[in-house]
């Protein structure tokens, strides 16, 4: 792995919002963890050889005491009878067996403590929390039993088990109270007192208890919740499997708050000691590896699923082991997972940190939760390991690992649904272009058809005419309807047959060439080509038309011009150009071509007109196959086949040039053909020279009045 700007390390502190105010969140959840345990004012008198003098004691203003310290200890005895060692509380009873020489974990015994205490205030009561004892306990005060919740006994089969915490009443008035606690252990490995009692006030001792309780029902509420809208969401969306895990997780957590205190109490009446702590143990192993799931789901670039799966398969196995064997078998494999934990817990932190410095989403909350959770796991871990003393902090680092992934999850939640909104408008924006484009499409195929039965309307008129002629002439000279001396009569009729039939030739011609044009099988054979003498041939070739419409033509041409161009090509561009200014100009009208160079060198060939012109709206329309202008033609008796000009457009594209409209209807048209600059041929060595023309010699040369 590469190395790591420092920039981006430091960046990690500069947290958002979202994420001081989880920091917040989890200082508030630690503070009321701490707070709910009693705890006193000041520092509490010592617990010395069994006994501890509390008489001085203020518990209204100071608080309640945990006694812990050293308290007789009678190994397999019911009483204070026999030899007495000090045991220490809270921690596992003296594992030395004396009868025996070595050591051993399960057993009974009796724990005895005298405390003295002062009165207590006017409608209040002294009260006992027993705290946490493995694996069962009864306590007697004076003499009197106090609290019984399970059966301690000297063999496992007569043992009834319930080791978590009572609020039993001292005797009331007593201020010199022997305390005799009762213990036996056949389930757990190692039997003790694990969690101190607490001596106090009845009323703070039962609010503290009410509080826990509440608080603690209040997170499962929270955890189940969490874990149902999670666990739904993944069956409604069928997507986002992290979802899917952190529902899982959060059931389980939700879970071990029943099996964990205070709230265990409520749960060893219903499935017995023995089970909460088969099932405690299975979830608290399986907490890890569910977690480790999820990261891996929300961080797969740095957490590894492979990774994640083994480390699931272990733990599960370690889990079932719980179930079946027992408390016994549980404590060890809660060792184990422990050892587990402890080694995979720097890969999962190095993952979300590596996740944290690229920046993903939720990653710096996912980071702060884990180190928060990491920390009261640690904790837990030296507790149960009677390395330190003190209250469990795992179910507040819990709260806080919750507040912090669920922060996280909201995050990437935000940031999924921003994304998909994103993309959304984009399909959107893309849905609505593929609609205007496919309303284009049919309106350009409507307007297409419309002009294909145009055309076929006006190829079947421009068909008929010119075949009518033919056969009515060809009859009258085949059956010599005028005698056998009207020779002249018949040679005219010949004609007409011959004008009809070339007339019939150019409308097929001009059908096929505009096929190949529309197909891209144009051939063109390029040559050096004389423009000036192409215009001049077009012109003469029009000057009948043009004589009948009493239309002047005439040739601009200020200097030769060649070019390396289709001679073919060349001749029909101009001639359909000049053929339709001709046909749409009114008598007495003008019509010319100019030949120019321009300041790029490129070669212009502009037509220009004095006729009825184009409307905007109708220039595009002329360059489409069968397309013509919406003027009414008819009415000028001019009508056209639509396939002048996109032959003309086929023509000098492919030649690499363009071709340009500018009319106004009534005004006339102009129309410029320009070939790129490459086509442009110098006239140094060609021979015989045509004169420059200008506009008026043209005009008088070719013009018939």
């Amino acid at each position: 792995m590469g190395r790591v700007p420092i920039r981006k390390i430091a960046g990690l502190w500069m947290l958002r919002p979202g994420v001081l105010v989880a920091c917040a969140v989890v200082a508030a959840a630690l503070g009321l963890g701490a707070s709910s345990l009693p705890q006193p004012a000041r520092p509490t008198p010592t617990l010395r050889a069994g006994l501890v003098d509390l008489s001085q004691w203020r518990f209204a203003r100071d608080g309640s005491v945990p006694l812990t310290g050293y308290w007789l200890y009678f190994d397999r005895s019911w009483g204070p009878n026999g030899d007495a060692i000090y045991a220490e509380v809270p921690g596992p009873w003296p594992s030395f067996d004396a009868r025996s020489g070595g050591t051993r974990r399960n057993g009974f015994g009796t724990y005895v403590l005298r405390l003295k205490l002062p009165d207590a205030p006017e409608g209040d009561r002294f009260a006992l929390d027993t705290g946490q004892i493995l694996s069962t306990y009864r306590i007697i005060a004076n003499g009197k039993v106090i609290a019984a919740p399970g059966k301690p006994a000297a063999t496992k089969a007569i043992e009834h088990a319930f080791s978590y915490s009572t609020l039993a009443e001292l005797p009331e008035g007593a201020r010199d109270i022997e305390i005799v606690m009762q213990v036996s252990n056949h389930l757990m490995p190692q039997g003790g007192v694990f969690v101190a009692p607490i001596v106090g006030l009845k009323s703070v001792l039962e609010t503290a208890r009410r509080s826990t309780e509440m608080l603690s029902l209040i997170v499962v509420g929270a955890l189940l919740f969490t874990a149902c809208y999670h666990i739904a969401f993944m069956g409604v969306t069928r997507a986002g499997y992290a979802n899917l895990w952190f529902g899982a997780l959060a059931a389980l957590f939700g879970i071990r708050m029943f099996l964990f205190e205070p709230l265990a109490s409520a749960t060893v009446p219903l499935i017995g000691q023995d089970w909460v702590w088969r099932l405690d143990f299975a979830v608290t192993v399986l907490l890890e590896p569910t977690a480790c799931w999820f990261l891996a789901l929300s961080f797969p670039r740095h957490i590894g699923r492979t990774i994640a799966t083994l480390f699931m398969s272990a733990c599960g196995a370690l889990a079932l082991a719980s179930l079946i064997e027992g408390p016994t078998v549980g404590q060890y494999s809660l060792k184990i997972f422990e050892l587990l934990g402890v080694m995979m817990l720097p890969y999962l932190v190095q993952g979300i940190v590596r996740s944290a410095i690229a920046r993903e989403t939720g990653a710096s909350l996912a980071l702060l939760g884990i180190v928060i959770v990491s920390i009261a796991a640690l904790h837990d871990i030296l507790l149960d390991n009677i390395v330190i003393a003190g209250p469990n902090f795992l179910p507040v680092g819990c709260v806080a690992f919750f507040l912090c992934f669920s922060g996280a999850l909201t995050q990437r939640s935000h940031h999924a649904f921003i994304r998909t909104e994103l993309l959304v408008d984009q399909r959107t924006r893309e849905l609505e272009l593929k609609i205007n484009e496919l309303e284009e499409a049919r309106a350009a195929a409507v307007s297409a058809n419309v002009a294909k039965s145009r055309f076929l309307a006006n190829m079947s008129h421009e068909l008929r005419t010119p075949l009518n002629a033919i056969l009515g002439f060809a009859e009258i000279v085949r059956d010599r309807m005028f005698g056998a001396d009207a020779g002249d009569r018949y040679s005219e009729y010949a004609a007409n047959i011959h004008t009809s039939g070339s007339h019939l030739l150019g409308l097929i011609n001009d059908i096929l060439d505009l096929s190949k044009i529309e197909a891209g099988k144009l051939d063109l054979d390029e040559t050096r080509i004389d423009l000036g003498e192409e215009a001049r041939a077009a012109i003469r070739l029009l000057e009948p038309l043009a004589s009948k419409k009493n239309v002047l033509l005439a040739l601009d041409l200020p200097e030769p011009a060649f070019a390396l161009a289709d001679s073919r090509a060349i001749k029909q561009v101009m001639v359909n150009l000049l053929s339709n200014a001709v046909k749409f100009t009114p008598t007495d009208g003008v019509v010319s071509i100019a030949i120019r160079r321009d300041e790029e060198s490129a070669i212009t060939v502009t037509v220009s007109d004095t006729g009825i012109g184009i409307r905007a709206e109708d220039i595009q329309r002329v360059f489409e196959s069968f397309g013509q202008s919406r003027h009414d033609v008819r009415a000028r008796n001019e009508s056209g086949t639509g396939l002048g000009l996109p032959i003309v457009k086929g023509l000098v594209e492919a030649m690499e040039g363009r071709i340009d409209i500018d009319s106004m209807p009534d005004v006339g048209t102009t129309i410029t053909i320009t070939l790129p600059p490459h086509r442009a041929l110098e006239p140094s060595d060609v021979e015989d020279r045509a004169a420059p023309a200008s506009l008026l010699p043209a005009a008088r040369a070719f013009a018939h009045t």
